[in-house]
């Protein structure tokens, strides 16, 4: 809105954001040898395979409506710069929905509502619209499905979009009539919902060149995985498209099932599913906390020979670890006591010593058992979940000091930390409407990636990849 003024008056081409901004006929008669096109347009609230905006669920109909009395749907945006010459065309924010500005909503909306795709790149219908207007190949959509249980006569807006140059609806074969397709528009019927088969049939010069159908579903009974061939990416990953279908094959629209998925031979990257108001993962990764060793404290050993079962110590003879040492005058050998707390003691929990060492030879005792080292890493321990116990665990180190070789050497006094791994839940996403996705990237030298997909009452489904 600042054209008139400053640079807008000088550069080679107009960029107009917004046609409620201000009066570009206006401004073109004052510039007129400034062509101009529209870098920012449209603007509009979509959520896939919505028809109702329900705003107490943050979801907005996926018809091509006007979003704000300043802002223009797409259709009436592309039809002010079509028919101006001027004008060399318009972008639409946006291609994609993305992370953030969840505009006209707030929390726990987490995306946009402007692309002409979600997040994981599933079309909204507003794409049809374009790919009619901007694209040179036939192009015919119907909308919206006909899934409408319990809403038996109600009357629904069937739209249409297509470049034919008529299009004829029909509900359970029936004709409800044909009408005339005007340049860069699309069509309307007003139909009442009754189950079946909603069809439309495109003509070019008379002659039948398109149909697009929409039927009514049963429930869904099947799970179908569809990997994405035309968008392989480099590093052997792949996107796949995971859907229910039901009993007679047919995509089912208004599916909203939890997926679980499995692989062999290959790792899963994330799950998204285009829904702006999930708070679902998009990742499944392992988590990882570290404890301290705490109440570390020491005794003295009277031999270098370290025990291979722990003694039993009195409290009395503990003191604080390190505190006061005489570098020069050590015992042949010392005891360390420690503490550290375990939230749970799961059998599925990985949880390893990690030592930093204090001592020259070491011996690791925890709650009384003796640990071994790790073959791979010597400073590393496994600890069996046999041998923990949920809330306080001991551990003791017995170990030959280490020698100071100058007196400016400084000495390590941290016995070292416990990690505790707790594995990743399964990977898992529910459908939105209808859809989700999964993208994996096959291991290094494997032959093939095998993608499962489980739901409860859905009938399994495997990928070979």
């Amino acid at each position: 809105s600042g054209f008139k003024s400053g640079i807008s008056s000088v550069v080679e081409i107009m960029g107009y954001n917004y046609l409620g901004n201000g009066d570009i006929d206006a401004h073109r008669s004052q510039f007129k040898q400034q062509p101009g096109m529209g870098t920012e347009e449209g603007s509009t609230f979509a959520t896939r395979g919505i028809y109702f905006t329900d705003d107490a669920k943050h979801y907005q109909s996926a018809y091509d409506k006007k979003p704000r009395p300043t802002f223009y749907s797409i259709e009436e945006g592309w039809k002010f710069y079509a028919e101006r010459p001027y004008l060399a065309g318009m972008f639409i924010w946006t291609g994609f929905d993305y992370r953030g500005e969840p505009t006209p909503y707030g929390w726990p909306s987490v995306t946009s509502y402007f692309g002409m795709m979600d997040v994981c790149g599933f079309p909204k219908d507003n794409v049809f619209y374009l790919k009619s207007w901007w694209g040179k190949e036939p192009v015919l959509h119907l909308l919206p499905h006909w899934n409408w249980s319990g809403m038996e006569g109600k009357e629904m807006d069937v739209w249409a979009y297509s470049n034919c140059d008529e299009v004829e609806l029909f509900l359970n074969k029936k004709s409800l009539g044909k009408k005339k397709m005007e340049q860069n528009s699309h069509l309307e019927w007003k139909v009442n919902y009754t189950p079946g088969t909603l069809e439309t049939v495109g003509y070019k010069d008379g002659k039948k060149v398109l149909s697009d159908v929409q039927k009514t579903t049963g429930k869904s009974e099947n799970i179908k995985l569809s990997l994405d061939k035309e968008n392989v990416l480099k590093g052997n990953v792949s996107v796949v498209t995971v859907e229910t279908t039901d009993k007679n094959g047919l995509h089912v629209p208004t599916s909203n099932d939890e997926i679980t998925f499995s692989i062999k031979g290959g790792k899963i990257l994330g799950v998204g599913n285009g829904d702006p108001t999930s708070l679902e993962s998009d990742q499944f990764i392992d988590d990882i906390c570290l404890l301290a060793i705490n109440n570390f404290k020491e005794r003295k050993g009277t031999s270098a020979t370290l025990p291979q079962q722990l003694p039993s110590y009195l409290e009395k003879e503990w003191t604080e670890a390190f505190k006061d040492r005489d570098y020069k005058k050590q015992a042949p050998s010392y005891i360390y006591k420690g503490e550290f707390d375990l939230k749970n003691n799961s059998v599925s929990n990985v949880v390893s010593f990690f030592y930093k060492k204090i001592g020259v030879e070491t011996v690791v005792f925890v709650n009384g058992s003796k640990v071994e080292s790790s073959k791979e890493d010597s400073q590393k321990y496994i600890l069996n979940a046999s041998i923990l116990k949920e809330g306080k665990n001991t551990i003791h180190i017995a170990a030959t000091p280490l020698q100071k070789v100058k007196d400016w050497d400084v000495m390590n006094t941290d016995p070292g930390i416990i990690q505790v791994i707790t594995p990743a839940e399964s990977w898992k996403r529910k459908l939105f409407n209808g859809y989700a996705q999964i993208i994996i990237q096959k291991d290094e030298n494997v032959k093939e990636v095998v993608l499962s997909a489980s739901g409860k009452g859905l009938r399994s489904a495997s990928l070979n990849n």
